[in-house]
């Protein structure tokens, strides 16, 4: 296999896992926040769980793409080093996924609220309250999710370190 082609299988692999554990993770702060299942109105959409695994996999590719060159192609990376990183990038993955969700989210409901009631005041004023709104109730699912997501950082952190250290010809 070419060096190009190992490059291609390495990222495709951290994005299907950074996607797989996003749309896990979005599963359960859907049950955490409706608790049985069915009584959901908005979640469910196709479009919302397509959007949260495809940007938390994309996310999670790009930030944990500068571990995967060193631990897989410059010869020794440090181990602690590669799985500290892998932690912290789980995180920041996670954290952008979410707010890429609810800025998104913030320009469907106030564009929604402005066409509902258009003599309500402009656009902007709808954003923002939209945003404030989304965006205070976001935040406790930002902070109740970190030792989750810097465990799956880790998990994939300790496994580069891992083939970088004892199998350099998977590389």
């Amino acid at each position: 296999m070419t060096t190009q082609g190992r490059r291609l299988l390495w990222g495709l692999v951290l994005f299907v896992y950074g996607g797989l554990v996003h749309y896990l993770l979005f599963k359960l702060y859907t049950q955490w926040g409706y608790g049985v299942p069915g009584n959901e109105s908005v979640v469910p959409h196709r479009i919302t769980w397509v959007f949260v695994t495809l940007v938390g996999g994309a996310y999670f590719l790009v930030f944990m793409r500068g571990s995967l060159r060193r631990a897989l192609w410059s010869g020794s990376p440090a181990f602690f080093s590669t799985v500290l990183k892998g932690g912290l990038f789980g995180v920041l993955a996670t954290l952008a996924t979410l707010e890429t969700f609810y800025i998104l989210a913030t320009i469907v409901l106030g564009a929604e609220s402005r066409r509902s009631y258009p003599n309500e005041g402009d656009l902007l004023s709808s954003l923002v309250l939209v945003s404030l709104d989304i965006h205070t109730y976001g935040l406790f699912t930002m902070i109740a999710t970190i030792p989750f997501d810097f465990c799956y950082g880790l998990m994939a952190g300790l496994f580069l370190a891992v083939v970088a250290k004892f199998f350099p010809s998977a590389a």
